[in-house]
């Protein structure tokens, strides 16, 4: 008896994370729609951050320049 209890329950949750599965599947597409209407086709994490003194300014203090100005 416990057996077909452990498998039925297994069956209830895989079956239940399926559809939420699809559920998100779905939200996502949305979401990446609407990002893709305000801000244009590329994919996303691809956009490079430029700071005040270049890509690839460093946020951090240094010993050599003191500390750094953060723009907002």
């Amino acid at each position: 008896m416990s057996a077909r209890i452990d498998r039925d329950t297994y069956t209830v949750l895989r079956d239940r994370l399926a559809a939420h599965a699809t559920e998100l599947a779905g939200r996502a597409g949305k979401l990446n729609e609407a990002r893709t209407a305000v801000f244009g086709s590329g994919e996303p994490g691809t956009a490079r951050s430029v700071g005040p003194t270049g890509p690839t300014a460093s946020a951090r203090p240094t010993a050599s320049t003191g500390p750094a100005v953060t723009a907002y």
